[in-house]
């Protein structure tokens, strides 16, 4: 079981990823982030979340915008 200072709540990793809380929910969703423990309440319930597992998805948000083309300048030929 993880330390209980690695584990930070729903809010914090909406910090985190500069995503909000709702977009955290949809991650766990996905199953791209998973939450370390769950309390009771069903989908209402809290999450929380090792900080490494966070770094994890901020990292591969990272790169995905790196190599989208959204993410980078358009080069125009001859410009």
């Amino acid at each position: 079981m993880p330390n209980h200072a690695d584990l930070v709540g729903t809010a914090e990793v909406a910090r985190i990823l500069g995503k909000s809380h709702r977009t955290v929910h949809r991650l766990v969703e996905s199953g791209e982030l998973v939450p370390a423990l769950v309390a009771p309440g069903g989908y209402s319930g809290s999450f929380l979340f090792t900080r490494e597992s966070v770094e994890n998805v901020r990292r591969a948000q990272a790169e995905q915008a790196q190599r989208s083309p959204k993410g980078r300048r358009s080069q125009k030929a001859g410009a």
